[in-house]
């Protein structure tokens, strides 16, 4: 009998037996990783945030609009009861330095079949460079992708 070819043999199987396992372990933790990272629907936050949230400013789509609809700045700080003057609302509700946007979407039929995304954690100062940005002499969806877009919400 050839007892080194054996162990040799042995050992190979072995390490393959454990490549799987290892394999099995990395493919179980990711997708675990991923079904937790995306608790919540993107549907229920966008209600709660246009429930809950303090609606800042408003991007109206304008009358023949392709694909961009009304985009809403919500603010998701606590309002501040002993707060009695505008400005100092408008101030307190700044104070995170971000926005939650919700975004509407329209297909080819227009505002038949819309949808709304969320986009979190906008910097205000990106909101207003959106919010003003037919003084930058770039379209409203160009402005879109610039300011907004890259801030997507970890939702399903």
């Amino acid at each position: 009998m050839n007892y080194p070819k054996l162990i040799d043999d042995f050992f190979l199987i072995k390490k393959t037996t454990m490549l799987k396992r290892n394999l099995f372990a990395i493919i179980l933790i990711v997708s675990i990783t991923h079904v937790y990272s995306q608790e919540y629907s993107c549907s229920q936050f966008i209600d709660y945030v246009e429930s809950n949230g303090q609606r800042m400013s408003t991007n109206d789509a304008p009358l023949m609009t392709k694909w961009l609809g009304d985009v809403v700045a919500y603010s998701m700080v606590e309002p501040d009861p002993s707060l009695y003057k505008f400005a100092d609302m408008i101030e307190h509700a700044k104070s995170d330095g971000v926005y939650v946007v919700v975004a509407e979407f329209l297909s080819s039929e227009l505002f038949v079949n819309s949808k709304k995304y969320v986009f979190c954690g906008v910097p205000i100062s990106n909101w207003e460079e959106f919010e003003y940005s037919f003084y930058l002499r770039l379209t409203r969806g160009e402005t879109f992708h610039k300011y907004i877009r890259n801030y997507t919400c970890n939702c399903y």
